[in-house]
């Protein structure tokens, strides 16, 4: 909890939360997020309603190695072996969390990865009235759309108020220096797919394969595009400290050039020392 106070302290407009990827999950040690360690944070954040982006599992097709995609074999996100948990498990044990927290404000990322099992996605609305999906894409997102557009036209008309868009914006480059106009590109890229999607009933190619549009009326589409975000988190977003934003980037700065066997770490830090600079000019 200090650490989430200490983040809103600084101008965040909410927190994400990645510990309930598959391999994160196992790395962490199994770090449930329905443990007791984290129950005073669930409780502080649900008592303020700041928003919480959960990315909770993965794409079905990753527990298989034969319908695994090729860059989710490359990342270490194939989850065939023992050591990680099942698709299920991780439900089971986010509703835990869910139902712990009734009035938690949470958004679930890249449709709680349920566009193939539309049932379950009706019950996770039906059941917990706080979540909120978004649509950032995960590969078989809108793979699984296409299958069945009207009855997805029918499921988005009716929790058109809790359905948010997303994009991603690019992931890191091998030096951990992707241009910031690519990932602007990148964006733009997923938001004219995914507008197409909502607007028209069209039959056309994304994501390397064809997406078939549900033809959503405007007022739904303005909702889903802009209108529930601004609902959620205002209209405007919060000022940020810049020295403390500034002395916390330098606490990550020490910490990632201690950890340079670690991949991940040894991408950011070029990244981190950039957004360092950019910072000091706003004091």
């Amino acid at each position: 909890m200090r650490q989430v106070k200490r983040f809103m302290a600084m101008g965040y407009d909410g927190i994400k939360l990645l510990e309930m990827k598959p391999m994160l999950l196992r790395n962490l040690g199994q770090a449930w997020l329905s443990k007791p360690c984290y129950e005073e944070m669930f409780g502080y954040l649900e008592e303020k309603q700041i928003p919480v982006l959960l990315h909770v599992n993965d794409p079905e097709t990753f527990w298989k190695r034969e319908t695994c995609p090729s860059f989710a074999i490359e990342r270490g996100w194939c989850y065939e072996d023992e050591s990680y948990a099942t698709k299920e498990e991780i439900y089971q044990e986010m509703e835990k969390v869910l139902k712990t927290h009734p009035r938690l404000k949470v958004v679930l990322a890249h449709f709680y990865f349920l566009s193939d099992d539309i049932r379950r996605a009706e019950y996770v609305m039906e059941t917990f009235p706080k979540v909120w999906f978004d649509l950032t894409p995960g590969t078989e997102m809108y793979q699984n759309f296409a299958k069945i557009p009207e009855q997805w036209h029918d499921f988005f008309l009716t929790y058109q108020n809790r359905i948010l868009l997303g994009t991603d914006n690019g992931g890191l480059s091998a030096d951990g220096m992707t241009p910031m106009e690519e990932k602007i590109e990148y964006a733009r890229k997923n938001v004219k797919s995914i507008c197409r999607f909502l607007e028209t009933e069209d039959s056309f190619e994304g994501y390397g394969f064809e997406m078939k549009g549900i033809g959503l009326p405007d007022d739904a589409v303005d909702k889903i595009c802009y209108g529930n975000f601004q609902t959620m988190t205002g209209f405007m977003p919060r000022m940020a400290d810049v020295d403390q934003v500034l002395a916390y980037t330098e606490e990550l700065l020490k910490r990632y050039k201690g950890a340079y066997h670690m991949t991940y770490f040894e991408r950011s830090y070029p990244l981190l020392e950039q957004i360092y600079k950019e910072l000091k000019t706003f004091r």
